[in-house]
């Protein structure tokens, strides 16, 4: 499945939320839940970006690459979907 990055986000959020909801009401929770909810969140966060730059259509960036690298190496393979994630991956 590809999509944008946002569009990533905005599918990963609920389920996330759904995790944190069975954990101990406000009341109830320990530092230790705290922490861990705010690590579930910070993780969807920081993973939804890191996949943005690795696949082509996750940024808008990695598309004006694949424009830029048509004209400016007309000889050069094109860069492919499988071949760009690849590449932007390393």
């Amino acid at each position: 499945m590809w999509m944008h990055n946002v569009a990533a986000a905005v599918m990963l959020m609920p389920v996330a939320t759904g995790l944190l909801q069975r954990l101990p009401p406000p009341s109830e929770q320990s530092e230790l839940v705290n922490k861990f909810s705010r690590a579930v969140v910070l993780t969807v966060v920081y993973a939804v970006p890191i996949g943005g730059i690795s696949t082509l259509t996750g940024t808008g960036v990695n598309l004006i690459l694949v424009g830029m690298w048509k004209s400016l190496a007309p000889g050069a393979k094109p860069i492919r979907y499988s071949k760009g994630s690849l590449f932007l991956f390393e």
